[in-house]
């Protein structure tokens, strides 16, 4: 007698064609890299031979069903997660794929700040959040990552022009009515 085995349900043609998201991460947790491929294996060869993947002691993989799909995806999480060592899409704006269709904006939109612009910004920000004590340029280069050259730089033209002043010795704290972020963001100090 023979036995016949069915399977009940619909079934489906097995697609072989894939794409993989998947991101690196570092033995501590932090999350290095997040990339996309169809061909994940020789894309994995490709980062093997760069320096920061010495790094590396876990990947995941998420699969999508489309290039599309996964890209979209990659996208998201590296504008979202931030990783260390992805540079497009991390700081800017999410852009969109090549050959997808967008509403024309109302205005033209803003270009992206560039890295020193962004940490001069956070520089701002840190003095527009100091308290009554102020803050001092250790602590600002800290908080943005600029040399300590530049930040006083900026501390001498941010007090010449009025928008900060230095409450103690080597602490500063942004004037009544002033603000650090817009002073610099708007360009009147360099």
């Amino acid at each position: 007698m023979e036995e016949s085995a069915s399977l009940e349900g619909p079934q489906e043609p097995i697609s072989l064609e894939r794409y993989a998201v998947y991101r690196c991460f570092a033995a501590d947790g932090r999350l290095l890299y997040v990339g996309t491929s169809g061909l994940f294996g020789r894309r994995l060869a490709d980062h093997a031979q760069k320096i920061w993947f010495l790094e590396v002691r876990g990947i995941t993989l998420e699969w999508y069903p489309s290039g599309k799909a996964a890209e979209a995806a990659e996208r998201r999480a590296i504008h979202v997660e931030q990783p260390k060592y992805n540079l497009i899409h991390k700081n800017g704006r999410l852009c969109p794929l090549p050959g997808a269709t967008r509403k024309p904006a109302a205005q033209p939109p803003t270009p992206p700040l560039s890295p020193v612009a962004v940490r001069k910004v956070e520089f701002a920000r840190a003095l527009d959040n100091a308290t009554g004590k102020g803050v001092s340029p250790r602590a600002l280069m800290l908080a943005s990552g600029l040399g300590r050259t530049f930040i006083h730089e900026l501390l001498g033209a941010l007090v010449e022009g009025g928008v900060i002043v230095q409450v103690a010795r080597g602490c500063y704290r942004t004037m009544p009515g002033q603000s650090a972020e817009a002073a610099v963001s708007s360009g009147r100090i360099p």
